[in-house]
This record gives structure tokens, sequence and C-alpha cells, in this order.
């Protein structure tokens, strides 16, 4: 199944435009699903029919799904307690009634990684453990957390029994939240593998043996089975919305309106994307006025379009492709597979400028980036009207986007014999220099830029280096790091 999650800045018509591809997609004989998470029906409105958390057919080949976000925190919660009745009685706390129970923030985000999962791997079997888990509750071969540089950051790589399919469609449109809220929920799956790997790591697992031993000779404090079993299913389901998240099969599309303050949010959005490794299938450029509209303002306001719109033709709209040159591909691994941890921390400054060390003219500013593929465009016409059914939907001529090549490694690469250096390469299309923060956390980079953080961890080879400099060059983030003598293996 292939998915298209759909996002832009708030008011730009996202779910309209969701609406819209899947309309497209549907006549075009894929059997397609749109979900949306929002608590008001918009998705509905657009397609003319009311949806709700039972899937409802707007024509042919086309469903709608709108999760419960209050239902579904409801449900959570009294499940939660039900697990814990034997602790909550002995601290004397009353139960909770489903009747009292009202959403918090965060409901919606989690309603709808609720939503993905049932889409990854099919329901949870009422009463028992989630799909993708094995017998008495554990992650199943290939989830279990792993060393740092493998999918999930540390939460170790995802299963193939977790990232297939179980409904029955060919397409999943996923409307999701503005785009800063929305690169946060694609890549929270992996964050919070991330931290239940160093909350509970594997290896101290083999105490759950040992725990009635240690418990009662030396008193040490043990965590329960209980709360292991409960990791095992929280870990096997968030690998398997992460598995669709990261799938080939999985892409992003924009929606912006175009002006400054659409260039703005698309710029946002390259740099967050890029760095999460989240493909961009498509700009839907929405609302456009035509040319000769009539009227002072629809004038100005349509001459403001053209000129965003012709920027994004020019190369504004430009990020980085497996195989292209931006990234610094044709140059040489340097991951040699040596695998210790440099105990190094602290911030790194970022240059500016051509090359290592220097600064050029125009240091600081933001560029396409040589080599970068360009984002496929599409504009959407204003109608006069805020559409409203499947025939306002036709009349957008949206069409699902074919989406571009692979998205690029961040390769290594050997100047050792030349400089004495190696060079880590991150395409950060978009990104400004004083936007950029940088923090070596031992085997692990902290890179922030802008509103976006996400924690890498380093190429085995660089963790016995320490970071020598960074320089913003050609939407190129380009890491220096030299060879910790302490820890690089000597020559004989």
């Amino acid at each position: 199944m292939r998915t298209l999650f759909v996002t832009g800045p708030g008011g730009s018509g996202r779910t309209t435009l969701a609406a819209a591809t899947a309309l497209a997609a549907a006549r075009r004989g894929s059997r397609t699903l749109v979900l949306s998470a929002d608590p008001v029906d918009s998705l509905g409105t657009a397609l003319g029919i009311r949806t709700g958390a039972v899937a409802t057919e707007a024509e042919a080949n086309l469903s709608a799904l709108r999760a419960d976000p209050a239902e579904d925190f409801r449900r959570e919660l009294l499940a939660l307690q039900d697990r814990f009745t034997g602790a909550l009685d002995l601290l004397g706390a009353g139960r909770l009634e489903a009747e009292e129970l009202l959403p918090l923030p965060g409901a919606r985000e989690l309603s709808l990684l609720r939503a993905l999962h049932t889409a990854a791997v099919g329901p949870r079997p009422r009463g028992g453990a989630p799909a993708g888990t094995a017998p008495g509750g554990t992650a199943p071969t290939g989830t279990a957390p792993a060393e740092a540089g493998t999918p999930g950051e540390g939460a170790g790589p995802v299963s193939e029994s977790v990232t297939g399919s179980a409904l029955p469609y060919d397409l999943l449109v996923v409307d999701l939240p503005p785009v800063t809220e929305a690169i946060g929920l694609l890549a929270l799956p992996g964050q919070l593998r991330r931290y239940l790997a160093r909350l509970l790591p594997p290896e101290r697992q083999a105490a759950r043996a040992l725990r009635p031993v240690l418990g009662r000779l030396a008193g040490v404090p043990v965590p329960t089975e209980a709360l292991y079993e409960a990791a095992a299913r929280w870990d096997a389901e968030l690998a398997a919305v992460q598995g669709l998240v990261e799938s080939a099969d999985s892409r992003v599309l924009l929606v912006a309106e175009p002006g400054p303050a659409g260039a703005e949010a698309v710029r946002t959005a390259l740099t967050g994307l890029a760095l999460h490794r989240l493909d961009l299938a498509g700009l839907a450029a929405n609302r456009v006025l035509p040319e000769n509209a009539e009227g002072h303002w629809a004038q100005e306001l349509a001459a403001q379009q053209r000129k965003t719109l012709a920027e994004w033709r020019g190369g504004g709209l430009r990020v980085a492709r497996a195989g292209e040159g931006a990234a610094g591909t044709g140059a040489g691994s340097a991951d040699a597979g040596l695998g210790a941890a440099s105990a190094e921390a602290g911030p790194a400054s970022v240059d500016a400028g051509a090359g290592a060390g220097s600064a050029a003219p125009g240091a600081g500013t933001r560029s396409a980036g040589a080599g970068a593929a360009q984002v496929p465009l599409s504009e959407v016409p204003h109608l006069g009207r805020d559409p409203q059914g499947t025939d306002d939907l036709a009349a957008l001529g949206q069409v699902p986007p074919a989406g571009g090549g692979p998205v690029p490694e961040w390769p290594v690469v050997d100047r050792l014999a030349a400089d004495g250096l190696l060079l880590w390469r991150i395409p950060l299309p978009g990104a400004a220099r004083e936007e950029l923060d940088l923090v070596r956390r031992g085997a692990e980079l902290v890179l922030t830029a802008g509103s976006f953080r996400r924690i890498v961890p380093l190429p085995s080879a660089l963790r016995r280096c320490r970071v020598a400099g960074a320089a913003l060059r050609d939407s190129v983030l380009e890491l220096r790091f030299a060879p910790d003598p302490a820890l690089w293996p000597q020559e004989q």
C-alpha cells in the first residue's frame, strides 16, 4: 500500500486537497482511503458526506475515515486503569468513569498514530496483544533495540512483519496537522522507541528471570514482568507506525498558498523534511488566482502569487536526491565499521562559506544546492468558493503526485589522505546558518534546524573522531571530523 501524507501551513487547504487527491486516485482505479483526525468534520464537508470512526464510502474505490480522539483517549486511559487496578486500589485511588474523561492536549496526534497503526498491521484484537507482537507480548524478531545507526535511531530495525498493510486499499491519504506539528508527529514513533530502548535496554531484560531472587536476597528494585511486556507491546506498535512512515512507498505532499507567508512556510518545511529524511513528493500551490483577475485587490494578490510561483519554478524548490551531487556522491565512504564511541560532548559552531573554515561572500544566505532535484509543483485554481462535494474537488484538477527518487543518504567522505579529515555531508535545503545548532553527545549528534530537532547516531567511523568544525554550503551541512589519537587505530 502506498501512503501519501498531506500537510502544509494552517489554513492552506490541506484537508480539501487531501480529499481531492484521494478522489482523483479513486477515479483512476486505486482503492483509496483518506484518513483525518480533525475534530471538526472538514473532510466530510469537502467530500459532501459525514465521516466518523468507521470508514464511510464516498464513491466507488473511495472511503473516508475520521479518527475520534476523544473516544480513543477514553478507551486507552480506561484500559490502562484496568491494567493497574491492583496498584491503584492499594493507593486508595478512586476509579475514573468514561463519562468524566475529557481528551488532553496531544490526544489528536495520538489518535492519528493509532489509526496509522491500524492501517499498517490491522486493528488490535479485543482483549489481546496488538498485531505485530509475538505470543507472550514480545516484539517480533528484528524489533529489539539495537545499537545506534540502525533505523529508529537506536531503537532497532523495523521487522518486515509489521510493515505490510492489513487494510484492503492501494493508497492511504493522510490529512496531517500543520507542517511543523506534522513533521514532529511523523518522527515521534522513532523517538519514542529510542526512549523505550534507553529506559529498558535489552541487556537489562535478563533481570526478568532474576527478579524474584534479587528482590528477596538483595532488595534490588527490578521492573516488574508487566512493565517489560507493556514496553514490548508499545515498541511493536511504534515499530509498525515507524515502518509505515519510513517505507519507500510513503511520501509527503505539501500544500501552500503562493505568497510571502507561504514561501517562508515551504522553506521551513523543506528543512524539516530533509532533517528527518522524509520524501517530498510535490508541492501543491493552492487557490491560485487567474492572471486576468478583475478588481484591484485581486490583481495585486494575483501578481504576488505569480512572483512566488516564479521563484518556486526557478529553483526555490530544490531538494537533494539519491545520486545527486549536492550530497557529495562519488566520494568514498569512510564508514569502516569502527564501533567505539567518543566521550566528547559540546556544541559545534557552524561556518557559512565555500570551504572548510573559510567565509565566502554571501555566507549565511540560503541557496538551492548544486545538483539538487526540483520538487514537482502543481497549481490548484481558486474556484471562487470553498470546494464542497466531489464535483468541486474534481474541478480542482489535483492528481496524486508521482513522487521523486529515493531519499539521499548522508555520506561520509574520506579526506584523510588529503587533509586528515572525514566530512559528513547532510543535505538541509532551505536551512540558514543562524538557525542551526549542533551538539555532540558521545556517539550521537543533536542537530537543530530552526524549530526542528533530531538526535542522530554518528556513523561508526566518526565515533573515534572529534568535531573539527562545520560549514553550511549550497544547502548542505558539512561536518568536519578529525581522528582522535587516543581512539583512532595506529599504524604499525
